[in-house]
C-alpha cells in the first residue's frame, strides 16, 4: 500500500507529439521518472484515417487507401520517435510505442494494458481559448481516464529534481475529490523531501460570513427569540475554519508514520473569498511545483467535466497539473 508512485515496476505513460517545443516536454518528463523511479513509455499516437475520411469535398478515400496510408504513417511516425528521443537515451531507459486512433483512447488503453500508475500529456494552456467544447487529448484524459493524468506545460521544462519541491493540493472536499489528498500524498512520498500543501477555499468571505451572522443575530432580537446560548457573531469565522480543518484531517487518510519515512512535509490552510483569486494570492505565496485537483464525474468531454478551477489554472498557471479521479484507480 501507498505504493502505487515508486519503484521499477511503476510505469509512466507519456503521450509525446512531434513539435518544435517537444525537447523541453521530454526533459520534462525524464525528470520526473527519474525523481519517483519509475520506469518510463512515451507513446505516439497516429489519426485513424477511415474509408469516410475526406480528401476533398465530395470525395472519400477507399478503406484499402485508408490502410495502405496508415501502415506508411505509422512507419515514418515510429522512424521519428527514435530519432526524437535518441538524444536522450543516456539520461535513462524507456519504451517506447506507436498506436493508431484517437490520442485519447489510444493512451487510455496503453496505460491500462501498461498497468501504469500515471499518465502524462504535454499541452499548450493558450490553445485551450480556442477549444471551447474542450475536445482536445489533454481533456478527454482528464475528463476520462480512471488513472491519475498529469498535464505538463509545453515550450518550458520542469525539474522534477528540484532540491525543494512543492504539491499544492486544492480540495474542495466534496465527495467527487475524495481521493485528492491521499493521491497527492503518496506522489509525494515517492518524491521525497517534499512539502504537501493542502487548501480548501470557503467560497464566501469572512466579510460576507459576519454579515450573515449579523441578520442571524437582528433577527432573533427582532421576533424576540428564546434561546440559552450566548451569541458570539464575531466567533462564526473562526469556528467555520475549526470545522473546515476537522474535515481536512479526515482527508488525510495516509498514516503520519509515512510522511515521516519519507520526509514530506504537511501543512494546511483555509482561504475564504473567490476561488479564483485565493488561489492565485496562495500560489503566489507559496510557488508551488505541482498543483493536484480533484475531478467532477460527468459523461462528456467537456471543460466543466473536469472543474471550473482546474480549467482556469490551466488557462491562467504556466503550472504542471495533476488530476485525480476518486473511482477506479489502479493500485
Amino acid at each position: 500500500m501507498f505504493e502505487r508512485f515508486r519503484g521499477k515496476e511503476r510505469k509512466i505513460v507519456a503521450g509525446i507529439k512531434f513539435t518544435a517545443i517537444v525537447d523541453e516536454y521530454i526533459k520534462s518528463v525524464i525528470s520526473l521518472a527519474k525523481r519517483t523511479d519509475m520506469s518510463l513509455k512515451f507513446t505516439h499516437v497516429v489519426e485513424q484515417w477511415t474509408s469516410a475520411s475526406v480528401i476533398y469535398p465530395g470525395e472519400y478515400i477507399s478503406s484499402g487507401i485508408a490502410k495502405a496510408a496508415e501502415e506508411q504513417r505509422t512507419k515514418e511516425a515510429t522512424n521519428e520517435l527514435q530519432k526524437t528521443l535518441k538524444p536522450y537515451l543516456s539520461k535513462g531507459e524507456f519504451e517506447t510505442s506507436v498506436h493508431v486512433g484517437r490520442p485519447g483512447e489510444a493512451l487510455k488503453s496503453d496505460a491500462l494494458i501498461s498497468r501504469a500508475s500515471l499518465i502524462v500529456c504535454g499541452v499548450k494552456p493558450v490553445s485551450y481559448r480556442f477549444v471551447p467544447r474542450g475536445f482536445s487529448t489533454a481533456i478527454e484524459l482528464m475528463t476520462e481516464s480512471s488513472i491519475p493524468v498529469l498535464v505538463i506545460p509545453e515550450g518550458k521544462f520542469y525539474d522534477f529534481n528540484g532540491e525543494k519541491f512543492t504539491v499544492l493540493v486544492c480540495d474542495d472536499l466534496s465527495q467527487t475529490s475524495a481521493d485528492v489528498l491521499s493521491t497527492a500524498g503518496e506522489l509525494s512520498g515517492a518524491f521525497r523531501n517534499v512539502t504537501l500543501h493542502h487548501l480548501h477555499i470557503h467560497k464566501e468571505s469572512k466579510e460576507q460570513l459576519l454579515t450573515w451572522a449579523n441578520q442571524v443575530f437582528e433577527m432573533m432580537i427582532t421576533r424576540d427569540l428564546e434561546y440559552d446560548f450566548e451569541i458570539d457573531k464575531h466567533s462564526i469565522v473562526s469556528n467555520t475554519e475549526k470545522a473546515i480543518h476537522k474535515k481536512m484531517d479526515k482527508r488525510l487518510e495516509i498514516p503520519q508514520s509515512f510522511l515521516n519515512l519519507n520526509n514530506v512535509s504537511y501543512t494546511q490552510e483555509v482561504r475564504f473569498g473567490d476561488v479564483f483569486d485565493e488561489l492565485t494570492q496562495s500560489i503566489k505565496s507559496l510557488n508551488p511545483d505541482l498543483i493536484v485537483f480533484g475531478r467532477h464525474h460527468f459523461l462528456h468531454k467537456h471543460p466543466v467535466s473536469i472543474g471550473k478551477v482546474p480549467f482556469y489554472a490551466m488557462l491562467n498557471l504556466n503550472i504542471p497539473i495533476m488530476i485525480v479521479s476518486n473511482i477506479g484507480h489502479l493500485k
